[in-house]
């Protein structure tokens, strides 16, 4: 029996998440206080403006259905957001081709074009860092990590201009795996 690839998943929630934000709600007032938000059924930790919201919702796809849990968080103008999907156990990943699949997939949604991007190995887990930009004069930063038969999205932080807000850092620094992660 062959086993699903899943190079046909490469969902676009979080991306969704951003252009809904981003073209729907009006800037909110900047927030001073930040939390940080543990999330152990997906084994990671993250600092985030504090009214940030969770939620978990299923995608559906050609392969069954997957569980995509996300925090999603708003400072001024630069939002925040951090999602983990899920795949099903026998779902088999090419790991070079998901990284980029997932970067390269959110670009093309929020029409972006790539200005960097850095493979590495995050905590022992493969990941890949970038930047990209769009016409609009948005400037997106993210990381895309594969850990076990997950795929961790802390993307989507967005702003116009060319200083980045300090939050940004904050965010992409704080995340951390809560107990070693299983590439």
């Amino acid at each position: 029996m062959k086993t699903p690839s899943a190079s046909k998943l490469r969902c676009g929630m979080p991306a969704a998440f951003l252009l809904l934000t981003l073209f729907l709600h009006p800037a909110v007032r900047a927030e001073e206080s930040w939390k940080t938000f543990e999330k152990t059924a997906d084994n990671y930790s993250v600092s985030m403006p504090a009214t940030a919201k969770e939620s978990s919702e299923p995608v559906s796809d050609k392969l069954g259905t997957h569980q995509m849990n996300s925090i999603m968080g708003q400072e001024g103008t630069t939002i925040y957001i951090i999602g983990c999907l899920a795949y099903d156990s026998g779902t088999k990943l090419d790991i070079e081709g998901e990284l980029l699949a997932n970067r390269d997939n959110f670009m093309k949604a929020v029409q972006a074009h790539l200005l960097d991007s850095n493979r590495y190995e995050f905590s022992g887990c493969p990941a890949l860092d970038f930047k990209a930009a769009n016409d609009q004069g948005y400037v997106f930063e993210g990381r895309v990590v594969l850990v076990g038969g997950r795929i961790v999205y802390q993307l989507a932080t967005a702003y116009k201009g060319s200083e980045a807000p300090p939050g940004i850092r904050t965010f992409l620094d704080s995340f951390k795996f809560l107990e070693p992660a299983t590439p």
